[in-house]
Parts: structure tokens; sequence; C-alpha cells
């Protein structure tokens, strides 16, 4: 069985500060999009062994793998006896901040979910999924939300238009936990989240004035390419650029298809990975 795992954009991403146990409070909005990882889920009835296979090697397929870890976790405190074959056809880039690890747990937990009924409450879904990855959760529910940790928003925002997305992605990718630790060394700026919001939710084609990341400012090799972007961004005639995460792929946002195909074909041969995407609806 094969199912689609999305990946998400975070079109607004301020970090403010830590909490005392070292993580960081997070505020975001987060979009899933169409560019997606393809998982192939087999039952193994005979025993509970969780077998990953990935078309991408650099992928561990022993228990770092965030899709053993959830299958391990269900087992346990759902009695699953079964095991489980998943063979991972890898499209969203690692390391590119597009949620590729978190929306491929997300989608084993939808499967699990299903296909064992175990009716999951919304309480259980945060639970479980934040006991592997920050975002698990965001990502299960597949919709356009906001996000304040230290406001306890978790709020779904009713996207009506069409945004068009141009994903371009340099050589060097940067890790999660890289980039909160250079963040942590600087003094980073961070936005008001209603304008963003408002515009998405009344005034689609100024969505791109209003996208931040704070983490551009954590790394001089992102801020070089945001800064060249930026100019070829107004250039070809998108409406805005940022950065999908934590890096190092970047996004051009746009409500107009001809520009979408413009921006590809500017790119197309100059990033080694670069793909067009809409939102998930």
């Amino acid at each position: 069985m094969k199912f689609n795992a999305y990946a998400k954009l975070n079109i607004l991403l301020n970090i403010h500060g830590k909490y005392f146990n070292g993580y960081h409070s997070i505020e975001s909005i987060m979009i899933p999009i169409s560019l997606c990882d393809i998982l192939d889920i087999e039952i193994i009835t005979t025993s509970n062994d969780i077998i990953i296979q990935s078309t991408d090697s650099s992928i561990p397929t022993d228990e770092r793998n965030i899709l053993y870890k959830c299958g391990k976790l269900f087992q346990k405190h759902f009695d699953i006896s079964d095991g489980f074959k998943i063979i991972l056809d890898k499209k969203i880039p690692v390391q590119s901040g597009l949620g590729g690890e978190s929306t491929d747990a997300a989608c084993f937990m939808h499967f699990l979910n299903n296909n064992y009924n175990l009716t999951l409450s919304y309480e259980s879904m945060f639970y479980f999924g934040r006991l592997l990855s920050w975002d698990v959760p965001i990502c299960y529910l597949k919709k356009c939300i906001y996000i304040h940790d230290k406001k306890e928003i978790c709020e779904i925002l009713d996207i009506k238009s069409k945004l068009l997305f141009l994903l371009v992605m340099p050589e060097f990718g940067i890790s999660t936990k890289k980039a909160f630790e250079n963040l942590d060394k600087i003094e980073h700026k961070n936005v008001e989240a209603y304008p963003l919001i408002n515009a998405l939710l009344t005034y689609p084609n100024q969505v791109g004035l209003y996208v931040h990341n704070c983490f551009i400012q954590a790394e001089p090799r992102l801020l070089k390419e945001y800064s060249n972007f930026k100019k070829i961004s107004k250039q070809i005639g998108f409406d805005g650029v940022s950065m999908t995460g934590t890096g190092s792929c970047f996004f051009f946002i746009t409500t107009k298809e001809d520009i979408l195909v413009k921006g590809y074909n500017y790119f197309k041969n100059l990033y080694p990975f670069v793909s067009t995407a809409t939102q998930v609806l």
C-alpha cells in the first residue's frame, strides 16, 4: 500500500527564546505542499520486525530512522504484534527544512491509526507525534496551521486561494541541530504574524510581502543566497521569497502560473534541486 507524505513550508518562522528544558519557543505558519515522499507499507504478520528500505542511501534504515521509532512506539503502546516493511521513495531533499522526516512519521501514524482502528484523539496524536519530533503533529493534520508555543495557539487557517511555490535548494544542507546552535549565537529578528495571516485569508497575492524566516540570519551562506534570490524574485515577478524551515531550501511564491513556469525555467539548470509545488487543500 502506497501513501503520500507531504512536505511542508514554514512561510513564517519566529523563535522566541528557550524554555528551561533547552527546547526553543516556536511561532510558525506551516503549509503542506504537493511535493511528497512515497511510503510503500507492507504488514508482516509473522514477526514484529520493522524493515526499512530507502531510495536515498544517505538515510539510515536502522533504529535511527524516525519510521522505525514510530513503529516501535506504536507497537509498544497499542500492543501491535505485526511488523512492517516500509520502502521509502525519497523525493523531499534531506536537510532542506521541508519536514521530510516528520512528514514520513506522520504518514506512518495515519496508516497505523486507520489500519488498527486506534481512533487517536487530537491530544493523543499530539502526544505521540511530539515524542518523535516537534512538527510531526503539524504534518499529521495536513492543514495550513498557525502555531505559537508560548501562547498555546494551534489554529487551522482556511486558505481559499491557490498558492504556487518554486522550491530551490543550494548544494549545501543545514541540519536542524546546527541551525538552532547558530541562531542561539546571534540577535535575530522576529516579525508579527497577523499581516501574513490576514493576507493568507483575504489577499493571497500579498502573502509574499510578509513571509519571514529568522534562520536565514544565522548562516552566512544562507544570507548570501537570500540576497541573490530577492533580486531575482523581483526580476521574474514573484510575490516574495523566503526559506522553507531551518534550511537550506528556499521558496518563491506566486499566484500566477506563468510566473511559476518562468522561474522554474530560470533556475532548473542552476541548482541541484528545483521543483514546483502547490499547497495541499
